[in-house]
């Protein structure tokens, strides 16, 4: 139960992040101000579950440069896709969990250790974070008036 409450709040902060891509349009992506920082934020939030969940899985830090690095110079509309397809994975695979899997330690190439459960926490968190600062660059460079919570 308390699996699906995280992965609703996680929903709230991908629905959200959707309709921001939506707002950016993709010629303003590659222009200043918006190029560097916007484009980049975009891709790497999009990438974000899925290379979080490769982590978790103990992929090393090689195979990580790897999988950036093939996933990287996509269109917004791709990005959004990424995102979606990966939301989907991850509540399939917590989902599968059983209380057990849930929390045993999974350490991370670069030495950290959490609980599925705490690696769970720690995407929810990571993904808020470059939420808010995409919609921070939103707000300043386009138009973000709308709300980020129901």
């Amino acid at each position: 139960m308390y699996i699906n409450s995280v992965i609703n709040q996680l929903k709230i902060a991908v629905d959200s992040t959707v309709i921001m891509f939506e707002r950016i349009e993709e010629s303003k992506l590659l222009t200043k101000p918006l190029k560097g920082a916007t484009s980049e934020l975009c891709e790497h939030i999009s990438l974000l579950i899925a290379a979080d969940i490769n982590i978790l899985n103990g992929k090393t830090e090689t195979e990580m440069k790897d999988f950036y690095n093939e996933n990287s110079g996509r269109s917004l509309e791709e990005m959004k896709v990424q995102l979606l397809t990966s939301f989907k994975n991850l509540v399939e695979i917590y989902s599968n969990y059983t209380s057990q899997e849930l929390f045993e330690i999974k350490k991370a190439y670069w030495g950290v250790s959490y609980s599925r459960y705490e690696w769970l926490l720690e995407i929810l968190v990571h993904f808020y974070h470059h939420r808010a600062q995409l919609h921070m660059l939103i707000r300043e460079q386009i138009d973000g008036g709308f709300s980020l919570f129901e």
